[in-house]
């Protein structure tokens, strides 16, 4: 018996040296490790630091892969002279962006000019969709929002796995990359080749090819932009795929999108189309590499400039 009290109070002494000594350890971590993703953290903790020391950049991009890759943040805050910031992330798809990244919309100092992009697929709800917002929506972050507390806040021993895979990152250098590349992620290389599906079969009534829940959150944006002066541009993504279905669905959502801008003031610009015929400035079938990205982003700072929201000015 006694013997069986020492073995516990040697287990317990270790657990207690090994929760102090990880609390000093990750003490300077912050919440970073929160995130589903090495980029995210940065892109998010920056953004919220920004926010609370009240210089929110003057653009923000949001969305989901084809924000993060697609839209070059560095190029826009060159030649229009105000600072941008790149928000979006891999699978934040609505209804993870909902959790995601409309509260930090929602309040505190809000940006002048607001660009959002959705892969149009991500507003059919598919089960692939669902599962790669998942990790978003788990993520401790988003579980923050909605609980107020995570297991961590009391036991550091809880975050030694995520600590230090965002550790590996951070080792690797992943978060000075991420911070000069204003949260913007350039890809390299190419698909080589154009995406046709024909597929039969394909529903032709535009509505049944949206789901409402989704779109929703497109909506609440919009209300939430109008309600807060944001000047919001919701950009439809370029993609290979010109498939009946893919057709159908960018169709849908143009349409959805032109209804609502009309209620709500926000401008639609619909790059579904561009490139198609040019397969070397694609990395795959939905995302462009960093020269398709330059000229979308040369096409998205002129419709801006167009707009009378920034003054162009050259690049340094």
């Amino acid at each position: 018996m006694r013997n069986e009290f020492k073995a516990w109070m040697l287990c317990f002494t270790l657990v207690v040296v090994a929760e102090l000594t990880t609390r000093i350890v990750l003490s300077g971590l912050g919440r970073r490790w929160e995130y589903w993703d090495m980029d995210a953290s940065v892109q998010f903790e920056y953004f919220r630091h920004e926010q609370e020391q009240n210089r929110t950049p003057r653009i923000v991009i949001g969305g989901d892969s084809t924000g993060h890759h697609d839209i070059n943040a560095v190029m826009i805050e060159r030649n229009s002279g105000v600072s941008v910031w790149n928000l979006a992330s891999s699978g934040n798809f609505p209804m993870a962006f909902e959790e995601s990244t409309l509260p930090l919309l929602e309040s505190g100092p809000a940006p002048a000019i607001l660009v959002i992009s959705f892969i149009p697929t991500g507003l059919s709800g598919s089960s692939r969709l669902r599962a790669s917002e998942a990790s978003i929506v788990n993520s401790p972050y988003c579980r923050r929002r909605k609980a107020g507390w995570l297991v961590s806040d009391y036991m550091a021993l809880a975050k030694i796995k995520p600590s230090l895979e965002y550790a590996v990152g951070w080792f690797e250098g992943s978060e000075s990359t991420v911070v000069d590349c204003r949260g913007f992620a350039p890809l390299k290389g190419t698909v080589g080749k154009r995406i046709v599906s024909m597929r039969k079969n394909v529903s032709t009534d535009k509505r049944s090819v949206l789901n409402s829940r989704r779109t929703s959150v497109i909506e609440k944006l919009a209300v939430l932009s109008h309600r807060r002066g944001i000047n919001l541009f919701v950009v439809i993504p370029p993609s290979l795929d010109q498939s009946l279905r893919r057709r159908a669905i960018n169709e849908a959502y143009a349409d959805f999108l032109k209804r609502k801008s009309e209620r709500w003031k926000f401008r639609v610009i619909n790059f579904s189309r561009f490139a198609t015929e040019r397969p070397n400035l694609f990395k795959d079938t939905n995302h462009l590499n960093d020269e398709g990205s330059q000229k979308m982003t040369a096409a998205l700072l002129a419709t801006l400039v167009n707009a009378r929201v920034i003054a162009s000015t050259p690049e340094r």
